[in-house]
């Protein structure tokens, strides 16, 4: 596939989500003490879920696949 403008950007908010999910995750498992940041890890990723569906829709309005790495794991 060429890399287009358009699909260089998308991949680098597709990483910025994977960025903003393992921040949150971190975050929690970190601060087990603490909780009052909780709420804001919770918004982290609620946010980061947000921005990959909007992303999703981009790329299937392109009619372009989901980079491999940014697929979901099969359940």
């Amino acid at each position: 596939m060429i890399k287009t403008k358009v699909n260089k950007h998308l991949e680098v908010v597709l990483n910025l989500v994977q960025q903003m999910v393992q921040i949150a995750d971190q975050g929690v498992l970190d601060d087990s003490v603490d909780n009052g940041f909780y709420i804001l890890y919770g918004i982290i990723r609620d946010n980061a879920y947000e921005i990959r569906n909007a992303t999703e829709k981009e790329y299937n309005m392109r009619k372009m696949k989901l980079p491999k790495r940014h697929l979901a794991p099969a359940r």
